[in-house]
């Protein structure tokens, strides 16, 4: 991929067969309302509910001006995915609505219009 070249979509037999164990997504309009509505659509497409990162939780809404906005934005954008990739070792703090996570329980499904509501900010505000 050569710098300034437009970004590639995949088609779902090519997510399919790569079989991600970590699902990160980012949508144009952000994360909101509308965005979580999307995920009724790939929640319905065939195997969605056979992926690894759905099956063990690891679906992540990215909010994407951390990642196509040039300037500082950009490395906490890259501190963001070090720290979903890997919580144990990457101890930073997700911005508010930064990024939403899946949140069902193992082996657990629910109808595809319903999965907007399995999704929570990666850092639950603390109770003070």
């Amino acid at each position: 991929i050569e710098a300034g070249a437009p970004t590639t979509r995949l088609r779902w037999e090519q997510v399919l067969a790569y079989a991600p164990d970590v699902l990160i997504l980012t949508l144009s309009t952000g994360i909101g309302e509308g965005t979580l509505g999307e995920m009724s659509s790939l929640a319905s497409q065939p195997g969605w509910w056979a992926l690894p990162a759905v099956q063990t939780g690891r679906v992540y809404i990215v909010e994407p001006s951390r990642f196509t906005r040039p300037g500082p934005r950009v490395v906490d954008g890259v501190e963001l995915l070090a720290h979903i990739l890997h919580p144990n070792l990457v101890e930073t703090k997700a911005p508010d609505n930064a990024v939403m996570k899946l949140n069902l329980k193992k082996g657990q499904r629910c109808r595809p219009w319903q999965l907007r509501n399995f999704f929570e900010p990666l850092e639950k505000p603390s109770s003070a």
